[in-house]
């Protein structure tokens, strides 16, 4: 007959092993996480970047028509009285 110390060895090293098993498998799919949010990030710098010009452009239009509006209502008013 085991002893109860042979008994609760063995369970504590498959519980052990388990253990060691479950970090490992955790460990790697922490690394893959970390590569994936390093990719987004990558993405997502790009796409800020892109957007900044984009907007500079558009706010440059938008500046560049109020000020062609403003000609035309100055040529308008100045066309208008004899």
């Amino acid at each position: 007959m085991p002893e109860p110390d042979d008994m609760v060895l063995r369970i504590l090293k498959t519980i052990q092993q388990d253990l060691a098993d479950f970090r490992r498998a955790m460990n790697e799919e922490l690394a893959q996480i970390k590569a994936k949010l390093n990719e987004h990030d990558e993405k997502f710098a790009t796409l800020h970047s892109i957007m900044t010009f984009h907007m500079g452009v558009t706010f440059q239009h938008q500046y560049q028509l109020e000020h062609i509006d403003a000609e035309i209502k100055a040529l308008k008013s100045a066309g208008a009285s004899p």
